[in-house]
This record gives C-alpha cells, structure tokens and sequence, in this order.
C-alpha cells in the first residue's frame, strides 16, 4: 500500500519507511461508504466480484477496523469516517517485514520491522492551489486518524514546524510526519 518503501537498519534495530505520497487526491472512500458499497452488494460490487472472485476487501475492511477499534464495526458511527487508505497503509506498513525478502512471506510468518516510519509527502502543484479546501480536508482526514489510533505529537521530534507523531506498540515504534512540499 506504500507509494515507496525502504527497508534498512539502524543502530541494530531493523526499519521499514512507507512513503506515501499524495498531489490532492483523498484518501479514498470514508470505511462506511467503502463497506457499504460491498455489503449491500451494490452492482459494482458484484461486477467487481465477478471479475474479481477471490476479493476480500470487506474481510479486507473488517480485520482493519478490529485491528484499530476493537469490538467496533464498519458501519460504527464512531469509527466509520476514517478513511480506508489511511487504516490500510498504518496497518500494512507495520506489517511490512525487515526486508523485502521477508515482506514476501505470509503475514504471520514475516518478521515485522522494531521501527516503522510513516511519511505522508504532499507535492504542493498548481492543482493543489486550486482546491485548497481538498487539502485541508486531506489534512484533517489524516490527523484524525492518527489521534483515534493513539499516535501523540511528539514536539520533541518536530522540525521546522513539521509534526512528529508516534505510536509506541509493545513490539514496535511507529512514527508519522505529514509534510507539504513545493514543487
């Protein structure tokens, strides 16, 4: 789900770096629109299906949602506006294994990385200037999501007034910065 990804090592711990990158596009459809779509078997669904009958994306949706939110559903009030693409990169990102090679293995066979980073890049075009609502948008999508999962700003890693955030699992430390660049 990473636009770029990096394995490396550092200090002897072993890190992965997802990059995602964005110009104004969303993050995809809210987890309720998504899950909806697929649960009312709407006919893109089942043409959707039929070209694709080994899908699983509202098994896909489900494991997100109870990796996140426990005991919550898709179409929860609470939960159902985080975007999907936001929920799927955080999750498959720290899923991810040390190395590529691992990264191939089944999900519970892999070795997960100590550290994961998680940079959301957005390249500020002519476009982006177009819809600057859109980008704000984009821009609260993601820290609100962040927040549900428990990332914290960690002002201590903050540069240039660009934010740092962290997840510290039992297994893992997960760090998110969301960054917007000229070009």
């Amino acid at each position: 789900m990473q636009d770029l990804s990096i394995w490396g090592e550092s200090d002897g711990a072993s890190v992965f770096i997802g990059i995602e990158a964005k110009v104004l596009e969303s993050f995809d459809k809210k987890v309720v629109e998504l899950y909806n779509e697929l649960f009312n078997e709407s006919l893109e669904y089942n043409e959707y299906k039929q070209k694709n009958p080994r899908s699983m994306k509202d098994k896909r949706i489900e494991n997100l949602v109870a990796r996140f939110f426990p005991g919550k559903l898709p179409t929860d009030d609470t939960i159902g506006d985080f975007r999907y693409q936001l929920l799927h990169y955080i999750a498959s990102s720290q899923q991810e294994g040390i190395t590529l090679k691992e990264s191939r293995k089944r999900l519970g066979e892999r070795v997960t990385p100590d550290i994961v980073i998680l940079p959301v890049i957005v390249f500020r075009t002519p476009h982006y200037y177009e819809d600057k609502k859109q980008a704000e948008d984009n821009k609260n999508d993601y820290l609100t999501c962040l927040g549900a999962i428990g990332f914290k700003k960690d002002d201590s890693l903050s540069y240039k007034g660009t934010d740092v955030f962290v997840l510290e699992a039992s297994y893992q430390s997960v760090y998110s910065v969301y960054a917007e660049i000229d070009i």
